[in-house]
């Protein structure tokens, strides 16, 4: 009998996955005595995800996940690599198709890549290695930029409202942040010892929540510590603004401690953290932008 094999491909109408149906296609895994059955995900995080969860036995997806999961104490091993396969692409707003028309010119700027190849060839100055790494797939998935509130050079903006959440993958769970209040303020601060802004305290009340319906039944209840978080205000110009650590020692003494967002919860629960940011007059549309704390925006301010 044929060993049953279930895989799942991060993309299965990619073009730089075609290996893993075109073998389907020309019985290569029958002639090896292997039954596969071949599921689709929208993106290499979540099939590494049902991996994990034992719902697949297998992932075809970017490499980098195989690191990623590996300094998570995961034992998952890369046993195939695809060749070169053209199809991946470097893309970038319209507004900026001018001024970023070759690689060097992402210096000091924020991007969404594929992978790390990318990110090497930038970063050791070498263009050439950059500009072709969009088509050289040993598998692919976008890695996750997470953005809560948020542009992109590299995707559609979409703003959310007040209470919508933004999910961040935690290898087999997601949890979930979202904009619950917002408040502004002069001063800050017990009344004998108020801070003065120098434009106008904006103190954001986020929620983050463990979204219990994200996890596998293997999970369990067992508790989390999200990864940490770079939280900035971003306004219409690009700049970018840090919290205002005057400002937040100001709220804490008044109100007292709001929980940080690494807190850990189990599957279900939530806390909200009190963000204080000190804005300038006049600012142009601010949003809130939530990122992984290894991305580092080109420029910002200490509010």
């Amino acid at each position: 009998a044929q060993t049953k094999v279930k895989i799942m491909v991060g993309g299965i109408d990619k073009q730089i996955y075609l290996p893993a149906k075109l073998a389907e296609k020309l019985g290569y895994y029958k002639e090896q005595g292997l039954d596969v059955e071949l599921f689709n995900s929208t993106s290499g995080s979540q099939a590494a995800t049902a991996l994990l969860a034992r719902e697949v036995q297998g992932v075809v997806g970017f490499y980098d996940h195989t690191i990623d999961l590996q300094s998570k104490g995961k034992f998952i091993t890369d046993v195939v690599q695809f060749g070169v396969a053209p199809g991946e692409v470097v893309l970038v707003k319209s507004a900026y198709a001018d001024k970023l028309k070759d690689p060097a010119n992402c210096k000091g700027q924020a991007l969404g890549v594929t992978g790390l190849v990318i990110v090497y060839g930038l970063a050791r100055g070498k263009p050439t290695l950059a500009k072709y790494a969009g088509i050289v797939a040993l598998g692919g998935a976008a890695v996750y930029a997470g953005l809560l509130l948020s542009a992109s050079l590299t995707s559609t903006e979409k703003v959310l409202r007040a209470g919508e959440q933004k999910y961040f993958c935690e290898v087999d769970c997601h949890v979930a942040y979202s904009v619950v209040d917002l408040t502004t303020a002069k001063t800050l601060g017990p009344p004998l010892n108020q801070r003065s802004a120098a434009g106008t305290f904006y103190v954001v009340k986020v929620k983050t929540w463990f979204d219990e319906r994200t996890i596998s039944s293997h999970r369990g209840y067992a508790p989390l510590s999200p990864n940490p978080r770079r939280v900035v205000v971003i306004d219409d110009q690009g700049r970018q603004y840090e919290p205002s650590d005057q400002g937040q020692a100001a709220l804490e003494q008044a109100q007292g401690k709001s929980a940080p967002l690494t807190q850990t919860l189990r599957p279900g629960e939530s806390y909200t953290t009190d963000l204080v940011f000190d804005l300038p007059a006049g600012i142009q549309n601010p949003r809130l932008l939530i990122h992984r704390c290894q991305q580092n925006p080109a420029a910002s301010h200490r509010a």
